[in-house]
């Protein structure tokens, strides 16, 4: 589907446009500072055994920075509303990539708890360092590549001005896109909350999830908080309103969804730990 993206359209004209937009700049320096802060702590705390949990922490604010700052730049391109169709397909690779770099991420660290909640012993002799290094370089990698991909004729996420959205362009490979974001909405709210709640019935199981401790509880809490969020987003985007509003607000409320979801997902790390 192709969209005029260089013309105002209502009800997002004058000064309607300019408060919308100025609220999701606002957001997002916000998000920014709030990341960064999060990155510098995850900095102190980690290393390459059950603290990488912490590597990965930080590994996510580092892709939610990437995406807040090509948001910032689309939010601002949007504001003006020239026309640039380079820089409209930069910072739509960008979105779409370093949201599916931060789905893997976050996947990659259940994954490692779900290891040390298993087998906590063996754990630490499967995920070697040198596992954990390939692990990291495999995200980097998917992010340059899948940059890389969608700035070629074969596929292209494109950002569109006028309304303030993101969407897949008609090209060669848009199934595959569109399937790759589909998986990553599934791994957001199924395997991540799946895996959860194995790992809160392996740990109740052994006894070791009595709720008499407070960092015990603390990091239930945390987790199951977390969970739930993820929760709420999947089934947001994948069984959100469809009908009865304007095809303009629920992109709107899309847009905001993508501004919170990053936030969202480390606020009770933050909370719970400060």
């Amino acid at each position: 589907m192709s969209y005029n993206c260089t013309v105002e359209s209502y009800p997002m004209i004058g000064t309607a446009r300019i408060l919308y937009g100025c609220s999701c700049l606002l957001l997002i320096l916000c998000s920014l500072l709030l990341q960064a802060i999060f990155a510098m702590v995850c900095q102190r705390m980690k290393g390459w055994k059950s603290n990488f949990a912490f590597f990965l922490l930080q590994l996510m604010a580092f892709f939610s920075i990437l995406s807040y700052v090509g948001l910032f730049v689309s939010y601002v391109h949007g504001i003006m509303l020239f026309e640039s169709t380079s820089l409209s397909r930069i910072t739509g690779s960008n979105y779409q990539g370093s949201f599916f770099s931060y789905v893997i991420t976050n996947t990659c660290l259940t994954i490692h708890r779900l290891f040390y909640t298993i087998l906590p012993i063996k754990a630490q002799f499967i995920l070697t360092e040198r596992v954990l290094k390939i692990c990291v370089l495999s995200i980097f990698s998917f992010y340059i590549s899948y940059l890389a991909f969608t700035l070629t004729p074969l596929a292209s996420v494109v950002y569109c001005p006028a309304n303030f959205f993101f969407y897949f362009e008609a090209r060669r490979f848009y199934p595959l896109l569109s399937m790759m974001n589909q998986v990553s909405n599934f791994l957001v709210g199924v395997v991540n909350v799946s895996a959860y709640c194995v790992m809160f019935g392996t740990l109740f199981l052994k006894g070791s999830l009595t709720f008499k401790r407070n960092d015990e509880i603390r990091m239930t809490v945390q987790a199951a908080l977390v969970s739930f969020c993820e929760l709420l987003f999947f089934l947001y985007w994948e069984y959100g309103p469809t009908t009865g509003l304007p095809e303009f607000w629920r992109r709107a409320l899309d847009g905001y969804s993508m501004l919170i979801y990053f936030d969202v997902l480390i606020l009770p790390y933050v909370i719970l730990n400060k």
